[in-house]
């Protein structure tokens, strides 16, 4: 027995808690392939800005504020009220958006994870799609004569063209030595601007490039003359995140500071992300000194906020960044509220009646109920989520919310206090995989380093290893599970360990099923679902395969037993034969790469999260598996289903989307 740490904190919510907006099916329904559009609710990163401008807003409106963010694209009415958010349901290139131009016919051009589209809003506020483009992930857009430049992180800048009704991307005409060329086509690209007669190219890395013909001594670039030239402009240093013009001059900001490129007189240090002229002046955006404006021939800073210290965005009257969104008004600086969601990169999700507990991969935990959003934050939880489990209350006791993390295990209780367990209270390792809820109480933990099960007892914690120590030829533990008759079940990148503890647990009894055995078609076990008699086991590259119990098979088995005294000396012995199974591995084929933890029984339907989407099995079909690719998410890469309230809840790496069953 161990005693862990205990905290009264009761957990703390960051910022308002922001109601989550509801928008109807957009470009794919929530229902079966095919299906009609059902409502869905979006819940995304959009506190995340990595691009924004004020744009003139309709007949009798003022400006308004227009944010790429990674969990779509957001729009802000005049007086600081978010209005909507767009994502790829509503046909924008991805989710996860980084640039914005105006289109000059009063829509805009978006750049984002998938490429491009041109989009305007329409009279019911609906985004309409005009034109799509595929590309690589887009960094970058400015007009540079008649023409749409686009900068691509890791294939340099292409120019867009209409072509018989249809817009295309087209490589830039340039000229140079082939080493130049070489390293244009994969350039990073951050920042673009048309100065001069010429382009300019900030870049990630590989520093500053201009193209083409123009005023070379006004712009004191040192660049070659010669009609569609290429040139390296050696002033701004290698990692180079913006690029402005103020009072004719070009200016170039970036990881080493701020720069004027005709002088190239370096007036700044700080580590600038974003450059915008207003009100007659020059402001950049920093990270972690806020926004500051240029005086005279230094940068000062301009902003009070605290909260407002990483801009990554900065447009004529908005800046932006991981902290959220801010509009620019005669009073100063005004925060816009956004969802609270830090990370579209939601790792776990699982439900506690009409809650939602959401666990995101590097921001840590969040809770959804009554259609408002919160983060929760206890020093005791470390930011980095990467599985979660609810333990039922028992005899009129309040459920209890386990979260697995990179830094330990942690507790919630209904009051708030956050119980931390790490490896100094017996935990295998720091390190947690995989969690689920024991029916007798407790959890079984899979770590780095086997697994453990896991109770708590009055203030008290209990931590039984379970993996090396009990001859178990197991390290990482990467999917758990319970029996019908109470035995764990454990998925390694190994194959799979069935465990029965007996005698109080000094003893353990073990069976390994694995590839060589002929139970499974992948050793590298990422999901376990077990549902009485039902045992469904998801692989990391060959879907999945349900265990059968039969009597007819044979199979190499190991079986160990450990006791200890209450003295410090422990006994093991070891022995292996071969004798009858009764499991038989049934392969089921459905999407190949099954996420971590993506498998989850409801009633006789499995519903699998795997890197090619969301994909749901009739368990109780004759016949070939009826598989059935489920639309509704976002993105292909599905981590996890929670049901809450008569709402599915689909997670993956751009957020999360309920639908109504």
């Amino acid at each position: 027995m161990r005693t862990g740490a205990v905290t009264a904190v009761a957990l703390a919510l960051l910022g308002v808690a922001a109601p989550v907006v509801a928008r109807a099916g957009g470009a794919g329904g929530a229902g079966g392939a095919g299906g009609a559009a059902r409502a869905v609710t979006a819940v995304t990163a959009e506190r995340d800005v990595r691009a924004c401008l004020v744009t003139p807003g309709g007949a009798g409106q003022g400006s308004r504020v227009l944010a790429a963010t990674a969990g779509g694209l957001t729009l802000v009415s005049a007086s600081g009220v978010k209005v909507a958010t767009y994502t790829e349901r509503d046909g924008l290139p991805g989710t996860l958006l980084t640039a914005v131009l105006e289109d000059g016919a009063g829509g805009w051009w978006i750049g984002g994870e998938a490429g491009l589209a041109r989009v305007k809003l329409g009279p019911s506020g609906k985004l309409e799609v005009a034109a799509r483009v595929a590309a690589p992930m887009v960094r970058a857009l400015a007009r540079h004569g008649d023409e749409v430049v686009v900068g691509l992180w890791g294939g340099g800048v292409q120019r867009l063209r209409e072509v018989s009704g249809a817009w295309r991307l087209e490589a830039v005409a340039l000229s140079g030595a082939p080493a130049l060329l070489a390293r244009a086509a994969t350039l990073r690209v951050t920042a673009l601007l048309s100065h001069g007669g010429m382009l300019w190219v900030a870049s990630a890395g590989d520093g500053l490039w201009s193209v083409g013909t123009g005023d070379v001594a006004r712009a004191g670039s040192g660049a070659a003359a010669d009609a569609g030239a290429l040139a390296r402009v050696a002033v701004g240093g290698e990692m180079v995140w913006a690029l402005a013009v103020h009072e004719g001059a070009l200016w170039v900001g970036g990881l080493e500071g701020l720069w004027k490129v005709a002088t190239g007189e370096r007036v700044a240090t700080v580590d600038v992300r974003a450059l915008a002229v207003m009100e007659g002046r020059l402001w950049a955006g920093t990270f972690g000194d806020g926004v500051m404006k240029l005086d005279g021939r230094k940068l000062m800073t301009s902003t009070s906020a605290s909260a407002m210290r990483f801009v990554a965005a900065l447009g004529a009257g908005c800046a932006g960044g991981p902290d959220g969104l801010w509009s620019k008004h005669a009073g100063g600086w005004r925060v816009v509220e956004l969802g609270a969601l830090g990370s579209g990169d939601v790792a776990a999700v699982v439900s506690e009646g009409p809650r939602v507990w959401i666990g995101s991969f590097d921001q840590g935990l969040y809770v959804l109920e009554g259609g408002r959003l919160r983060a929760l934050r206890d020093p005791a939880l470390d930011a980095r989520v990467n599985a979660l489990a609810v333990e039922p209350g028992r005899a009129g006791a309040a459920a209890r919310l386990w979260v697995g993390t990179v830094r330990g295990l942690a507790v919630i209780e209904a009051d708030g206090r956050v119980r931390r367990i790490g490896t100094g209270d017996g935990l295998p390792a720091a390190d947690v995989h995989a969690l689920a809820a024991l029916r007798a109480g407790g959890v079984v933990v899979g770590t780095a380093k086997g697994a453990a099960r896991v109770t708590l007892v009055g203030d008290g914690i209990e931590v039984a290893p379970i993996g090396l120590k009990q001859g178990l030829e197991i390290d990482a533990v990467w999917a758990v599970a319970e029996g019908a008759l109470g035995e764990l079940w454990l998925g390694t990148s190994r194959g799979l360990y069935r465990v029965e503890q007996r005698a109080g647990r000094t003893k353990v009894k073990w069976q390994r099923l694995a590839v060589g055995s002929g139970h499974l078609v992948d050793d590298w076990v990422t999901a376990l679902a077990v549902d009485g008699p039902r045992v469904l086991v998801g692989s990391y590259a060959h879907g999945v395969v349900r265990l059968e119990k039969t009597s007819t098979s044979t199979s190499t088995s190991t079986s160990t037993s450990t006791s200890t005294s209450t003295s410090t000396s422990t006994s093991t012995s070891t022995s292996t034969a071969t004798r009858t199974s009764p499991w038989v591995g049934v392969p089921l084929g459905g999407p190949p790469h099954v996420n971590f933890g993506g498998l989850t029984i409801r009633g006789d339907r499995l519903y699998v999260a795997s890197m090619e989407g969301l994909h749901t099995l009739d368990l109780g079909a004759a016949g070939p598996p009826p598989w059935v690719q489920r639309q509704g998410g976002l993105g292909l890469d599905v981590t996890g289903v929670a049901f809450s309230q008569g709402v599915l809840w689909i997670a993956g790496r751009r957020g999360l989307v309920g639908a109504a069953l």
